[in-house]
């Protein structure tokens, strides 16, 4: 799972994604969250758009596992 919380840091890091820069920290649910509900609105046209929605999803799965008491 490391790597795959690697290649959506980096994969989120890319300049052509038209992304606030406040929201690219993926290590926060919010910003996970926000970027699942926003992401499309400028990036569905990106080549890497289905896969970004889908290891987004994994990892707010796995960020709300962490955050349970």
């Amino acid at each position: 799972m490391a790597d795959m919380n690697k290649l959506l840091a980096d994969m989120m890091s890319l300049k052509e994604w038209d992304i606030p820069d406040m929201r690219r920290d993926i290590s926060k649910l919010a910003n996970v969250r926000w970027l699942q509900r926003n992401l499309g609105a400028n990036n569905r046209d990106k080549s890497l758009f289905p896969e970004a929605i889908r290891m987004l999803k994994i990892q707010a799965k796995m960020l709300t596992k962490t955050q349970m008491p």
